[in-house]
C-alpha cells in the first residue's frame, strides 16, 4: 500500500484516495494465469464500522486528478466492499483507487494477492 489521503466532499461523504503499489518487476497475477482462470483474483477490501462505498473508481494518475478531475469508469461490481482485481496489479506500477464513501471514524483498505502477499492501511475519514 502506498499513499492515502482523504477529501471531504459534505457532510458525511468522502473521497477516499489510496495507492496500490507493486514495486517488483512481476505483477501480482500473470496474464495467461488470468486468462485460463488456474489463479484467483486479487482482493480488495474496505472496512468500516459506520461506512457505506457509494463508488469506487480506478485513477491513472492522483495529482492531475485533484487538479483536473475527469470521468473515469466506476468499478462495476455489487459488493464495493470487496472488489475483485481479476487482471492483478501489473509490476513497477503504483494504481489508485478512489471510494466515495459515507460515514465517519476509521477504514481499513487491505489488498491480498496470491503472489503478490497481503497489505493494508487504515485511514481516518475527517
Amino acid at each position: 500500500m502506498g499513499e492515502t489521503s482523504v477529501e471531504k466532499i459534505g457532510g458525511d461523504v468522502y473521497k477516499v484516495f489510496v495507492d496500490i503499489t507493486n514495486p517488483k518487476v512481476a505483477p501480482t497475477i500473470m496474464a495467461r494465469a488470468a486468462q485460463n482462470g488456474v489463479v484467483r483474483p486479487d482482493l480488495m477490501t474496505l472496512e468500516g464500522k459506520s461506512v457505506e462505498v457509494l463508488a469506487a473508481s480506478f485513477i491513472d494518475n492522483r495529482e492531475i486528478y485533484k487538479v483536473k478531475p475527469s470521468v473515469t469508469p466506476l468499478i462495476d461490481q455489487k459488493d464495493l466492499k470487496r472488489i475483485l482485481v481479476r487482471n492483478g496489479q501489473p509490476g513497477k506500477t503504483t494504481r489508485t483507487v478512489m471510494y466515495l464513501v459515507k460515514g465517519s471514524g476509521a477504514i481499513t483498505v487491505a489488498y491480498d494477492s496470491v503472489k503478490g502477499g497481503k497489505a493494508s492501511k487504515t485511514i481516518e475519514l475527517r
